[in-house]
C-alpha cells in the first residue's frame, strides 16, 4: 500500500513538471492569439446562450453567460434525515446480499445502488453511501451474522432540507467584457 502511494505521489510529481514544462513561462494571454481563428475552442468553465432580438428595424444580439453545470459546487457534507435513513438501508441490502450470496448476490447489489441513486443520483449517494457505511465493516464481513449487529457511525447533526445553502462556483471570472463590432 505504502509502495502505491509513493509511486502515485510520484505520478502526480512529473505530471504537474510536464505541465509546468508545456507552457515554458508564456502566459495564456499569449498563447491564445496564436490560435487559428477558423478553429472553435471551448469557454471553459462558461455556457453561453445566445438569441437575435429584433428590436424595430434593427436586430440585436443577446448574449446569456453563467457557469456550466461542472463548475457549480453544491456539495453539502451534512445529510437530511432520509438521506440518513436511505444510507442504513442502502448498507443492509448489500450485507443481505453478500451474506446470502448465490448467483444473485452482484444483481441485488447492483438493484440497491440503483434504489438509492435513482433518489439522490450517482454523486450524492456515494457520498451518503460513504458517510453511512458501518463502522465495523468489513470485506469478508466475519462476526456479523445479521443486518442488526451493523454498527453505523452517528449522524448527531442533520439538515432539515436538502438544500440549505446556494450553489456556488470560484473559477468564474469577476466580470466579462464584451466589445461591439
Amino acid at each position: 500500500m505504502r509502495k502505491r502511494k509513493k509511486a502515485l505521489a510520484e505520478c502526480g510529481s512529473r505530471l504537474h513538471e510536464e505541465i509546468q514544462n508545456l507552457y515554458a513561462g508564456r502566459h495564456p494571454r499569449e498563447l491564445v492569439t496564436e490560435l487559428e481563428d477558423t478553429i472553435p475552442f471551448l469557454l471553459f468553465p462558461l455556457h453561453i446562450e445566445t438569441r437575435f432580438i429584433s428590436i424595430g428595424e434593427s436586430t440585436e444580439l443577446w448574449l446569456r453567460i453563467y457557469p456550466d453545470d461542472i463548475a457549480v459546487h453544491t456539495h453539502e457534507k451534512l445529510l437530511t434525515d432520509e438521506e440518513v435513513t436511505e444510507g442504513i438501508k442502502y448498507w443492509k441490502e448489500i450485507f443481505n446480499a453478500e451474506k446470502s450470496g448465490g448467483d444473485k448476490t452482484e444483481d441485488r447489489k447492483k438493484s440497491a445502488w440503483t434504489d438509492i441513486a435513482s433518489l439522490f443520483g450517482p454523486q450524492r449517494s456515494a457520498w451518503i453511501a460513504k458517510e453511512s457505511k458501518p463502522k465495523n465493516w468489513t470485506s469478508d464481513l466475519g462476526g456479523i451474522d445479521s443486518e442488526g449487529q451493523l454498527d453505523f457511525p452517528p449522524h448527531d447533526q442533520t439538515k432539515t432540507h436538502a438544500w440549505s445553502r446556494a450553489p456556488r462556483t470560484k473559477i468564474l471570472p469577476d466580470k466579462i467584457r464584451c466589445n461591439a463590432v
